[in-house]
């Protein structure tokens, strides 16, 4: 029974007329002004509580009013002005509503006009400010570490007003350095630079005459093999599914029914081996004889646990690597979600159950899954049909299977694999992006050609495990620079236009701080702000003459921790240590943008009590803005007068 609305015009006849039909339907009504309503504007609330029983026909006689006159205006009338709804002396014969629109209207307006003026001062007067206004400016200024008036100094510093820029704007607008090219680039630019008068018709029929392929066709006889080497290649290509695979491929928009090439080959290759007598004639390999039914259920053989526990961990660690990759790659292709514990229990579940009928352990198999997808299989649904499909052939069929070749089916998984098999073009796409992964690659892919699957997954997760300890022990450590007039503090490295600030370095560690790049980090840290390890501060007492002030400055360090996952007991201690070298040496140590991990170990440990007082800022520009209002606020130091020298 309430309700509530807003309108800009309460003082014409035509709005007076709609929050009188208000007035004479609800209790109460009142018109407000919020507080978050800009001032100087006609923005009105109108509250409204307790809907009347009685009002239908007060209001009805007006809503009808309306609509003959909203009528009279549909049919183009002259008279189609409509200026009020309720007439202006029934509104006025009401005196407690006459008076409170009245006396609404006078004091919102008086306010609105007081608004009005104070908003043509202050455009006016640029340096005008409200006491209110000036107590919040220096509020902001004591947060920031700002005294009065140090906002024009430190202008040109201060990021006040800013445009927000993405990622290749900036780079678009300020520029970056080209990135190192890849070796081979690098070796084919040093080719061009020194071996311009080589001659390339030397270098091509050299590398040709190391191929024995080449070297061959020279000898090659065309009137006496080539017509019989392309009549027994259209033959093997005919055998074969791949044009048919082809075809579904390249017309699968305008074939509706995919083509059921698998089914179609083992029909007739079934046929032609047993018409043909494959087998016993040419001594074609075939199925041969498959047992009809299913074993009896027994329980397994525990008395070989011992001897089969090693393999069945290889096993268990093949086939986990081997059914993720597998689901994660089908999930990729079908754009669905994979997770891993229900793949593993499903499993675990089913080889438990096959264990009591003398089953190999379970596992993903990539050519049956290559198989069916390529065979039109959409959903999981398949794997039940499939089940049911060979249950009845073990059953009842296995006899009728007896004459298939095992060439066909071999063809059959080749043809599916083609797409799996073309993966070996992988390598230049990780070389393209990172050398050390197409290293990871290339050693795991001849490992297990050449040797085997297990072998060839335990020496992948060696050298992964390698090469991400070597990352994580020497992550980049670059010194960062203020990105024009922006915010953004970037490699100087990578971006030339960065500017450093006087006595200000900026630092970024790109990784975890732990126990293993411990000593990495120390080391680096000092060479990047100029000191060699061991170098202590020298102690004079006798004070020279004068003192330049880029000597006798205070300098600072900003650590950009926004990298960091983590930070363990080792580095903790070590920023302890720099921190209280830095402090010996005049120089101030300060953290910016650490993470909550960071700061609950740093908490942890203690590390603010052996600092003065909390040293992290929530970001790089915060603290670089602090440091240089800190710089402002000292007295600059020119000259120590020969005076004060003779004091000491």
């Amino acid at each position: 029974g309430h309700f509530a609305c807003k309108l800009f015009d309460v003082f014409t006849p035509f709005s007076v007329g709609l929050v009188y039909l208000m007035y004479r339907t609800f209790n109460q009504i009142s018109i407000h002004k919020p507080v978050t309503s800009r001032p100087a504007n006609f923005e009105r609330y109108i509250i409204c509580k307790g809907l009347r029983e009685d009002f239908r026909d007060f209001v009805r006689a007006y809503t009808y009013e309306i609509n003959v006159l909203q009528n009279k205006c549909n049919a183009n009338s002259e008279d189609n002005d409509v200026q009020s709804i309720v007439p202006m002396h029934i509104v006025k014969g009401n005196e407690n509503f006459y008076e409170y629109i009245r006396d609404s209207n006078n004091h919102l307006g008086e306010h609105q006009i007081r608004n009005l003026r104070k908003i043509h001062a202050f455009v006016s007067n640029a340096t005008l400010r409200d006491n209110r206004q000036n107590e919040v400016r220096l509020k902001c200024l004591q947060l920031c570490m700002f005294d009065e008036g140090s906002d024009e100094d430190l202008s040109e510093h201060l990021p006040y007003r800013r445009p927000r820029f993405r990622m290749q704007s900036l780079i678009d607008e300020y520029g970056v350095l080209p990135p190192r090219k890849s070796p081979v680039r690098r070796l084919r630019d040093y080719a061009k630079k020194y071996w311009h008068n080589l001659n390339s018709a030397d270098v091509a029929n050299s590398f040709l005459e190391s191929i024995p392929l080449i070297r061959c066709l020279k000898e090659y006889k065309i009137r006496k093999y080539l017509i019989g080497d392309i009549l027994a290649g259209i033959t093997v290509a005919i055998m074969h599914i791949p044009q048919v695979k082809a075809l579904n491929d390249r017309y699968k928009k305008k074939i509706r029914i995919t083509i059921p090439t698998e089914l179609v080959l083992v029909i007739f290759g079934t046929l032609i081996s047993y018409l043909a007598k494959l087998h016993d004639q040419h001594g074609v390999t075939i199925v041969g004889t498959v047992k009809r039914g299913l074993p009896a259920p027994t329980a397994p053989a525990f008395t070989n646990v011992s001897s089969l526990l090693l393999p069945a961990i290889t096993i268990t660690i093949v086939s986990l690597c081997l059914n993720i990759s597998v689901a994660k790659m089908f999930a990729r292709k079908y754009d669905y979600k994979v997770r891993s514990n229900q793949e593993l229990l499903a499993y675990g579940l089913g080889n438990v159950v096959s264990s009591f009928f003398q089953c190999y352990p379970s596992s993903g198999s990539l050519s049956r899954s290559m198989v069916q997808g390529e065979s039109g299989g959409t959903t999981s649904l398949i794997g039940g049909f499939s089940s049911v499909i060979l249950a009845v052939v073990i059953l009842a069929l296995a006899p009728l299977l007896e004459s298939l070749p095992m060439a066909c089916l071999a063809g059959i998984i080749i043809v599916n694999l083609k797409g799996l098999l073309l993966k070996v073009s992988d390598f230049m796409y990780y070389y393209r992006i990172n050398i050390m992964e197409a290293i990871l690659w290339l050693v795991t892919f001849l490992t297990v050609i050449l040797s085997d699957v297990d072998i060839g997954v335990y020496v992948g997760i060696a050298i992964s495990f390698l090469m991400n300890t070597i990352r994580t022990q020497r992550p980049r450590f670059v010194v960062l620079g203020r990105v024009g007039d922006t915010a953004f503090y970037k490699s100087i490295k990578v971006f030339p236009s960065a500017e450093q600030h006087v006595n200000i370095k900026v630092l970024r560690f790109d990784g975890s701080l732990y126990a293993c790049n411990a000593p990495f980090f120390k080391r680096k840290f000092y060479e990047l702000i100029d000191i060699r390890l061991g170098q202590r501060p020298l102690i004079s007492f006798r004070i020279p003459e004068t003192v330049e002030i880029q000597d006798s400055a205070d300098k600072y360090v900003v650590l950009d921790c926004s990298p960091m996952n983590f930070v363990d007991s080792v580095g903790v201690k070590l920023l302890i240590e720099i921190y209280k070298d830095m402090k010996k040496r005049n120089i101030h140590l300060y953290l910016s943008e650490c993470r909550y991990d960071v700061r609950y170990t740093l908490d942890s440990m203690k590390f603010y009590e052996h600092t003065d007082g909390c040293i992290i800022y929530v970001s790089t520009s915060d603290a670089v803005i602090a440091i240089l209002a800190e710089i402002q606020n000292k007295s600059t130091v020119e000259t120590i007068s020969q005076a004060v020298i003779t004091q000491f």
